[in-house]
């Protein structure tokens, strides 16, 4: 599990520098990089085969197993071998992808910043339009407002009026009275 592990890590460090937003020379040194790792891995695994295999073979020596223990060597060393060889071959071939992969980045770098672009232009246009309608909403709106307030103006004075006029009646209504009845108090009784 831990080999996988360590493999998965170096095929995903190239894809994790492309997130990041490096440059396609970037990535492709990455995966050329990453394809020598795994060559090297591939290397020790068949060093590591070959001293086990040697191992097997000195324990087992003027033993009674010593044609099983040689038979087991020799099949460790071979696993070990083609293990190593096709780590190897795994290794060449990521190296040897290393310049499609770093074409590959900058392409898609470079579809991103048209994106970009575009996107930036339309959304500059719009935000214009928004402007523009925001503008022409609000002289709307302050028009209205305008005559919103011109005609509570016009209603207050015309209440103010009514009531003076009101007032004024009443105040003749009420002198009118008053005279009546000092006219009355005045009179003579007969």
């Amino acid at each position: 599990m831990k080999r996988h592990l360590r493999l998965a890590a170096l095929l995903g460090a190239p894809l994790a520098l492309a997130a990041w937003g490096c440059s396609g020379d970037q990535v492709e040194s990455s995966v050329d990089s990453t394809g020598q790792s795994i060559q090297h891995a591939g290397e020790k695994v068949q060093d590591a085969g070959h001293n086990l295999g040697e191992k097997i073979e000195k324990a087992g020596e003027g033993g009674k197993l010593e044609k099983a223990t040689d038979a087991t060597a020799h099949a460790v060393e071979k696993v070990g071998d083609a293990t190593g060889k096709g780590l190897e071959k795994v290794g060449e071939k990521i190296s040897d992808s290393a310049a499609s992969v770093g074409d590959a980045v900058d392409k898609t770098g470079d579809k991103l910043k048209e994106i970009k672009d575009k996107t930036g232009d339309k959304l500059n246009d719009l935000k214009e339009k928004a402007g523009d309608k925001l503008n022409e909403l609000t002289g709307k709106t302050k028009d209205a407002a305008d005559k919103v307030e011109e005609g509570a103006k016009n209603a207050a004075d015309k209440a103010a009026e009514g009531v003076k006029n009101a007032a004024d009646k009443a105040a003749e209504g009420a002198k009118d009275a008053a005279d009546k009845v000092k006219d009355a108090v005045e009179a003579p009784k007969s």
